[in-house]
């Protein structure tokens, strides 16, 4: 009954709990440089809800020959896939707030995400474990930047939607 009440009353709701609506939105954007989200308020608000499960299907630019991909998200850990790409490339790629057009910055601790190595069969791997699963009603992106080196071009990029494929 309670959580119902919150569900109706919305931000309203919050307040009768005790929780201002500032602190229930606390420590869910990320920006560049922070390792983590922040702890979340109040679980039945908006802004605490998190992703359990999503998935981004990765394409190249302005339809350049690049790389495909594939990145799967269950709570904290995270996978990436390539299919393909260039033989030996070494691929960083990172989860970011905003869209493949308007990226805000990195989400979470940008050494957590481990380059993805390509094999000579033109497919690659990687993982990372985020320090807290992303917050849901987020807009989010994956984006595979052509080396250490390079960080500028994006190889593949895509939308993080929400659920499974």
């Amino acid at each position: 009954m309670f959580a119902r009440l919150l569900g109706i009353a919305g931000i309203a709701g919050t307040a009768l709990i005790g929780v201002s609506a500032g602190a229930g939105a606390q420590g869910t954007g990320s920006t560049a440089g922070h390792g983590s989200h922040g702890a979340h308020a109040a679980p039945s608000t908006q802004a605490a809800q998190t992703m359990q499960q999503g998935h981004a299907m990765l394409t190249a630019p302005s339809g350049a020959r690049s790389p495909a991909g594939m990145v799967m998200v269950h709570g904290t850990a995270v996978e990436l896939t390539l299919t393909g790409d260039q033989a030996g490339a070494i691929r960083p790629w990172y989860i970011h707030k905003g869209s493949c057009k308007d990226d805000q910055g990195v989400v979470g601790d940008a050494s957590k995400f481990t380059p993805a190595p390509v094999g000579t069969d033109g497919k690659g791997m990687a993982r990372a474990t985020l320090a807290a699963p992303l917050a849901g009603g987020t807009t989010y992106f994956v984006a595979v930047h052509a080396s250490a080196s390079d960080m500028t071009t994006i190889v593949a990029c895509g939308p993080i939607a929400e659920g499974m494929m």
